[in-house]
């Protein structure tokens, strides 16, 4: 399955303009896929599911992120200065903070 940029292996996504509502679902009808996959990604190696299942475990993080924030209060500006990097993912490269983890918090603000 060529999955392009839906997938970022141990990366954080660049997200400048994503729908992470629409982009999670997507990932998960991958992860659900009942066939043997071998998935051809945009960033990364040929993987399986466990690629999928990670990614999605970020955005579950990130999307926790956004819920507390805007719990609170906190502006957007302010959950993308205060979100810090699990030990889980710190391994993960992070092209741009604002395109990745801001991008996605932009659109869970949305």
């Amino acid at each position: 399955m060529f999955v392009g940029d839906l997938i970022f292996q141990h990366e954080y996504p660049v997200a400048l303009d994503a729908d992470m509502y629409n982009w999670t679902r997507e990932l998960d009808g991958i992860a659900q896929n009942r066939r043997s996959l071998r998935i051809v990604t945009g960033h990364g190696p040929v993987c399986g599911r466990e690629a999928v299942r990670a990614q999605l475990g970020l955005f579950d993080d990130l999307a926790r992120h956004a819920d507390r924030m805007k719990a609170i209060g906190a502006t957007v500006a302010e959950a993308e200065k205060r979100y810090t990097v699990p030990d889980r993912f710190r391994e993960y490269a992070i092209f741009s903070w604002t395109w990745t983890v801001g991008g996605v918090l932009r659109s869970y603000y949305r």
